[in-house]
């Protein structure tokens, strides 16, 4: 028991030791960090990447003096990096070289005394970049309190550059692809109908003519070879692929996932929401004249 005690009060004594003691190169330095990617389609103009230039020097300037680099992508991985903001903005962003993404990079320069025992991951740093994917961002930092107040900032900004264009084109190629395989299915469908149930009336005067629903999902009708059902499902199938795939290419056009509104991109841009403009327009138009003939048409009818 005796041998015991010895390594425990040695032990204990050192662990008593106040933190003052020890070196304080020894102790590592705290560091917090966030990140996060925000999918979903972007449009970014002059004014968003202006705030967003500003908000990033405001909050490096609040640990040190910043040093804020701009990386643009474009096709091929053709990039350039620079310092100047006024460079990104004067870019011509033309449909040949068309931007593809743009990266914000921060980190804060610590001179003389200030950068005395701090570790170059501990030093203050922000990444925002925007893509055809969404928005991302890296915060990092020794302060927690700085890091999640930026974050706050950055999030609140990214979120007004958002859009849905991602969700349109989805929605749009279902019902072009629905549309596409309905368009071949149904004419058979109905006429498949019709004649078995002129079949069903001939051998049975009470027969009741079925639902097109009913024929198509419950009744198995004799009288149609095999070979005719698995044609419609072939050719209706293929219309589909092909509807789904033009109008996803079509809405791929009036609905880009990124779009930097810089240099002939703005004039571009512009002549895309005229265009969407006039396509709802028309639709609208149509389904309400449609609307508006059918209860004509059966008012006449009524009065008849």
């Amino acid at each position: 028991m005796k041998r015991l005690v010895l390594p425990f009060l040695l032990v204990l004594a050192i662990v008593s030791q106040p933190i003052e003691a020890w070196p304080a190169e020894e102790y590592p330095v705290l560091r917090a960090s966030a990140s996060a990617k925000l999918l979903g389609s972007l449009v970014v103009g002059e004014k968003d990447l202006i705030k967003l230039d500003e908000i990033v020097r405001q909050r490096m300037a609040a640990k040190a003096t910043p040093s804020v680099q701009y990386v643009v992508t474009y096709p091929n991985k053709v990039y350039y990096e620079t310092s100047e903001l006024r460079i990104v903005l004067n870019d011509e962003n033309t449909s040949a070289r068309p931007i593809l993404s743009l990266t914000i990079a921060a980190r804060a320069k610590l001179e003389g005394a200030a950068d005395e025992g701090v570790t170059t991951r501990s030093k203050p740093r922000i990444d925002i970049t925007l893509t055809s994917e969404g928005a991302s961002y890296s915060i990092s930092g020794a302060d927690r309190d700085w890091v999640l107040a930026t974050e706050v900032d950055i999030i609140e900004r990214l979120n007004t550059l958002r859009g849905y264009a991602h969700w349109y084109k989805i929605v749009l190629t279902v019902i072009g692809a629905v549309a596409g395989f309905l368009a071949v299915f149904l004419p058979f469908a109905f006429r498949w109908r019709r004649r078995y149930d002129a079949g069903q009336s001939a051998n049975d005067e009470k027969y009741t003519p079925v639902t097109l629903s009913d024929y198509i999902f419950r009744i198995n009708d004799k009288s149609l070879p095999w070979e005719k059902e698995r044609f419609l499902l072939i050719a209706s199938s293929m219309t589909m692929a092909f509807t789904g795939g033009a109008v996803y290419t079509v809405a791929g056009y009036l609905f880009p996932d990124a779009v930097f509104l810089l240099g002939t991109e703005i004039e571009r841009y512009a002549t895309i929401l005229s265009i969407r403009h006039y396509l709802l327009t028309s639709v609208v138009v149509t389904l309400v004249l449609g609307v508006a003939g059918g209860v004509i048409a059966n008012l006449l009818t009524r009065r008849r």
